[in-house]
């Protein structure tokens, strides 16, 4: 945990207003929405208000939450509160208290509020702001107000309404700026019936009451699409399309767009033709040029080391793709715009593309709004196929893929004339693979110890790189690693890591030593044995009977491992037997082969393949057995017994 000293400075300079609690929001005694929580909402408010200025949009939210403790439960529940936030999203200015029904205020110290990344099950990591109220007693009232960050240049804000707790009153309040030429809206999720209405000062006022607590199901929905929430959004007045035909304009404004921004210069023309020279067909030419969009120009979404945050700001802004070519770096959307640009100088028609982000929502065409498709990418046409690549979004990213948060959804494709909207398939689960190999020992004490070799393919090695990218020295790369594996298992003990292929588009191999203490359970002359050792100790990932919420899963995927483990030679196997391969109904596969050598080896192979991406709650059920199911076999146990000898005997 790293205490966020930044934060907490500025946060000495805020003190926050405290509103008069009263002596009927002491008295309540139970729960009004759901018994089965032991604390509640009894207010929460949010206003947001945003500025335009000449580097872009500015703005943040301002909240003040009011929860009453009503029992031990709601005592548990909130020992550990997070405020969980990404990129862009950060959390300043917290301030808290506890209040005791005497009137007593014991206040939330800076020195207890910690900063750190968490993990979901299922979803992308992020990080949160954690802290525990003091003293905290049945009875009580607890009160906390923060600031939040809306975005830089935040041409879209989200506003949620559901806490992890059932809220009594919900108040949301968004104040857009007022600017020339700029228009903007307000878009509900999840609101039916609520009429869109605004005070004298354009601001909108939103008011709910008591609704549920905000569910963290393991694979949920896109939180847009999962529970209330207002989106606010601003626009050009005099380009915004008509309703009726909006993505008929949409594909036109791109078209346009692609006509000057991909526009190839001499230089670009000449470097290309010199380059591809080498290359037979388009396939092979456009595959170099990919590559070398994505290694020769700095990315500045990936510029840690390259150049300094002062450095970065201070870079002029290219306008054109010979700006990208001659200065050798680019945004994403300018790395794409140039590989777009020599992708025409090879003849190719390209046009400008754009696609959604599964992670912030699900696109239809009945959402009439530029952001439900707003994630640039280049459309090339050959063998009367549009074909999609987005070498700015990742330098890890393959020449053959879209990023999986892109795929199983729409692009839509510059057109002159009418609507293109291209499907964008999903990869097998064939395409992602992690492949973990390990050749152990177990001693007489149960430790095991070995080597670790992980390799990733596909959807599985870019979240990999992603990840890393973000950790810029070894002992975090390391601690990510330690961190994933002590999930399951806290005394595991990792070293000697090495890292190959971690910054190029080569599949990643990672390797390490790895011992883990008190693996295997000693018991007088018997050792039992779980074969499946990265799968030791796993949770069931689905634990509860009933479901709120659809699932989402990123990707389909595959597991492949390959297991060793040496058994002491004064041991033999008395007990064993091999896991049933098992057909999960056309959601996946799962088969496990296990086996003795003559010198005493066990040796494992694990092979699970998942095919699912999207499934609606009422097939919870099917989908919770299996992996109910995939878990019990994973705990798969073999018993040794000491071999007695003469002297042993007698």
């Amino acid at each position: 945990m790293v205490c966020l000293v930044s934060f907490l400075a500025f946060s000495s300079l805020f003190s926050a207003r405290w509103r008069e609690i009263t002596p009927e929001e002491f008295s309540q005694k139970e729960p009004k929405i759901d018994p089965d929580f032991g604390a509640e909402v009894i207010f929460s408010e949010a206003t947001l208000e945003q500025s335009l200025g000449e580097s872009g949009t500015s703005g943040s939210f301002q909240y003040y939450n009011r929860i009453k403790v009503f029992n031990e439960q709601g005592v548990e529940q909130m020992t550990k509160m997070e405020l969980v936030y990404s990129k862009g999203r950060e959390i300043r200015r917290v301030e808290g208290r506890t209040v005791k029904p005497d009137g007593t205020v014991i206040k939330l110290e800076n020195e207890s509020i910690f900063d750190q990344e968490v993990v979901r099950k299922g979803r992308t990591n992020v990080r949160a702001v954690t802290f525990a109220f003091p003293n905290l007693e049945a009875g009580d009232i607890v009160e906390l107000q923060y600031s939040q960050r809306a975005g830089k240049n935040a041409w879209v804000v989200e506003m949620d309404f559901l806490s992890e707790f059932p809220s009594q009153r919900v108040y949301r309040k968004l104040q857009p700026f007022t600017e020339y030429g700029i228009g903007s809206k307000i878009l509900t999720f999840q609101l039916p019936g609520v009429e869109l209405k605004q005070d004298r000062r354009g601001a909108y006022e939103f008011e709910l009451t008591n609704l549920p607590a905000k569910t963290d199901e393991p694979y949920s929905m896109p939180e847009l699409n999962a529970g209330p929430y207002v989106v606010l959004y601003y626009y050009n007045t005099g380009f915004e399309p008509k309703i009726k035909q909006y993505w008929q304009d949409r594909s036109k404004e791109l078209y346009k767009e692609g006509r000057s921004d991909l526009k190839p210069s001499k230089d670009i023309a000449n470097f290309v033709q010199e380059y591809t020279a080498k290359a037979s067909t388009s396939v092979g030419k456009l595959k170099l040029l990919y590559e070398w969009c994505q290694s020769e120009p700095t990315n500045l979404s990936y510029s840690y080391g390259v150049y300094t945050d002062t450095e970065r700001e201070a870079l002029a802004e290219n306008y054109s793709p010979q700006h990208t070519f001659s200065r050798k770096y680019g945004t994403p959307e300018d790395i794409n715009g140039l590989f777009g640009a020599m992708a025409k100088s090879l003849g190719l028609e390209v046009q400008l593309a754009s696609t959604n982000d599964i992670r912030d929502m699900f696109f239809n065409e009945g959402m009439k709004a530029f952001f439900a498709l707003d994630d640039p990418c280049v459309a090339i046409k050959f063998d009367d196929e549009w074909h999609f690549y987005n070498p700015g979004e990742s330098p890890f990213l393959a020449f053959d893929s879209l990023p999986w948060w892109a795929c199983a959804s729409s692009a839509l494709v510059g057109n002159s004339k009418e609507k293109t909207l291209i499907p964008v398939p999903m990869p097998p689960a064939s395409y992602s693979i992690e492949e973990r190999k390990g050749v152990f020992t177990i001693d007489e004490n149960g430790t095991l110890s070995g080597t670790v070799t992980l390799d990733m393919f596909g959807f599985k090695d870019l979240d990999m790189k992603e990840s890393l990218a973000s950790r810029h020295t070894e002992e975090d790369e390391q601690g990510f690693i330690i961190k994933e594996l002590k999930q399951n298992l806290a005394n595991v003990e990792a070293s000697n890591f090495t890292f190959k292929n971690r910054s190029s588009r080569n599949t990643i191999t990672i390797s390490y030593d790895l011992e883990i203490p008190e693996y295997a359970d000693v018991t007088g002359k018997r050792i039992f044995l779980q074969p499946a050792v990265f799968q030791k100790n796993a949770d069931p990932i689905f634990t509860e009977e009933k479901r709120v919420g659809d699932l989402l899963f990123p990707y389909p995927w595959t597991e492949k491992d390959s297991i060793s483990i040496q058994i002491p030679e004064n041991f033999a196997l008395e007990e064993g037997s091999a896991p049933q391969p098992i057909d999960l109904g056309g959601i996946g596969t799962y088969e496990a082969k296990l086996g003795m050598t003559k010198s005493n080896k066990v040796k494992y192979n694990r092979t699970f393949a998942f095919n699912l991406r999207i499934a609606e709650k009422k097939f919870y059920d099917p989908i919770m057995k299996v992996f109910t199911i995939v878990n019990q076999l994973d705990q798969h146990t073999l018993t040794f017994k000491r071999i007695e000898t003469e002297q042993e005997d007698s």
